[in-house]
């Protein structure tokens, strides 16, 4: 009995420590599969670039018993070292590599990615940024985008209105100030500002930054008129790349901001996070309340006055406005959306408000120069006559003379050919 006693605990003893063991596993294994794809970004027709090797990375695994994207990104997941699962799909069957991004001995980035349809990468995001009040420098660097051409979502601090925004990171030759979430961003740049200032004691503003406009300065605020073009009148660009991302653009038509799906590269600026960011960027009171009145004699004159309109070869329907300097007035256009050229305004009132108060300046000015040119035409034309005259004068002396030469040589050939008088008495 004792030792039936004794077995019995032993088998409970056993069975809880299986159903414990169990337990944990399941548990882990469920906690990993739930969380870990939410920390990869999928770059799909994405592979590395051979220099990653050179530059420190190096494989984790080659798991050719692995062929689907699932099991490749979960194998990475339960990896430490691992930073880049790829599937390679070239071959008969798909297999799963493994790479380790870190550089050993340092924190960098190896991995330079490279468009590759044979295959598909998936990136587990960064661990946390910590920044220091010593290398707060980082957090005020500009987006750069890179020169390399794969697709990584990325967000860049602007310590101007003290936000992260999104950037799309072509894969290498970056700079400190790009995290591979908002949340990253945020905790390493938290709190930094711009501590530069205008001369007239004015924030400088940045590229999303909402707020009035109180530049005095008429060439800045020919930059800013463009800027305001280029973010908020030209067609949203979804981009060549296949990413699924929902964005916002400008519509100068309807006076709104509307949702389009963004691919994630080489879009244009008309391209917002959020609706909000777009109605700051592009509300009518984001337009210089004084449009500056060019002088007619100015290159800006005539690129923003006298140029030809130019609907551009997008397909778009923007109505526009572009000044007509035979006219005097402004007139409208439908814009296709890309390219085109300054003469082009979002509504009549800044059309003449630019170039209605040189047109009268530039008529005079345009008479003056046509009496002047007129001038040199008629002086240049009288001078040709005169010089053909002359010459068809000298042409008609020159064979007048030629001809009496040659009558006066046959006449004295004659008289050698008659015999003298002496000769006819002998």
């Amino acid at each position: 009995m004792i030792a039936a006693a004794a077995m019995a605990r032993v088998w409970c003893l056993s069975f809880a420590l299986i159903v414990a063991v169990l337990g944990t596993t399941l548990v882990n294994g469920q906690a990993g599969e739930n969380g870990c794809s939410d920390i990869f970004e999928y770059l799909l027709g994405v592979g590395l670039d051979p220099k990653s090797f050179d530059s420190g990375a190096v494989y984790a695994a080659h798991l050719d018993n692995i062929s689907d994207a699932e099991s490749c990104v979960k194998a990475c997941c339960g990896n430490s070292q691992c930073s880049l699962a790829m599937l390679d799909r070239s071959g008969a069957r798909a297999r799963c590599h493994l790479v380790n991004c870190v550089a050993e001995g340092t924190e960098a980035d190896a991995c330079i990615a490279a468009p590759n349809a044979a295959y598909d990468s998936y990136r587990k995001r960064g661990g946390d940024s910590r920044t220091s009040n010593d290398d707060e420098e980082k957090c005020h660097a500009p987006i750069k985008v890179g020169p390399c051409r794969a697709a990584f979502p990325s967000f860049n601090y602007d310590p101007v209105n003290q936000t992260c925004r999104e950037f799309i990171y072509g894969g290498c030759e970056g700079n400190a100030n790009n995290y591979d979430s908002r949340e990253e961003c945020e905790r390493a740049c938290a709190g930094v500002r711009a501590d530069e200032v205008s001369p007239n004691n004015t924030l400088l503003l940045s590229k999303r930054m909402a707020g009035p406009m109180t530049f005095e300065d008429p060439a800045q605020d020919t930059g800013l008129i463009k800027e305001y073009r280029d973010s908020c009148e030209v067609a949203p660009v979804v981009g060549p790349c296949r990413a699924s991302m929902r964005r916002f653009f400008y519509n100068s038509t309807s006076g709104s901001c509307q949702r389009f799906i963004y691919g994630g590269c080489r879009g244009n600026d008309n391209n917002y996070r959020t609706q909000a960011e777009c109605q700051a960027k592009c509300s009518e009171n984001r337009l210089p309340a004084h449009l500056p009145v060019m002088k007619p004699t100015s290159a800006e004159y005539k690129d923003h006055c006298l140029a030809q309109k130019e609907e551009g070869p997008c397909r778009a329907a923007l109505p526009s406005w572009y000044y007509n300097s035979a006219t005097q007035d402004c007139l409208p256009f439908i814009y296709g959306g890309c390219e085109g050229n300054l003469n082009r305004y979002s509504s009549a009132q800044d059309c003449m408000r630019c170039c209605a108060g040189g047109s009268e300046a530039h008529s005079e000015h345009h008479r003056h120069g046509f009496l002047n040119h007129h001038t040199v035409y008629v002086l240049t034309a009288v001078l040709a006559v005169v010089v053909m005259m002359m010459t068809l004068v000298m042409g008609l002396i020159f064979i007048r003379l030629r001809k009496a030469r040659e009558c006066h040589l046959l006449v004295d050939d004659k008289e050698e050919l008659l015999p003298s008088s002496k000769s006819e008495k002998a």
